[in-house]
């Protein structure tokens, strides 16, 4: 089974209201969830040093809010 990180953003939000919680949600990720953290450091094409990458892909996705409750209720079945 693949793994990714998914975010569901409320679609009827304001775009820096969506950042904001997507940053939060990505901080605590990289905190609490370090066992999903790929290389402590990357170098760009550029020379310039990263940290903290993710091993697995991270989605943004948008959805009203009908369907992002019906999102979680799937999710705490499985």
């Amino acid at each position: 089974m693949e793994k990714k990180f998914v975010a569901v953003l409320d679609e009827s939000i304001s775009i820096g209201v969506a950042f904001n919680a997507l940053a939060h949600l990505a901080l605590s990720i990289g905190r609490f969830a370090s066992n999903h953290m790929g290389k402590e450091k990357i170098v760009d094409a550029s020379g310039v040093t990263h940290q903290g990458f993710s091993k697995y892909p991270f989605i943004i996705l948008k959805a009203n809010s009908a369907k992002i409750k019906k999102i979680v209720q799937d999710a705490k079945k499985n």
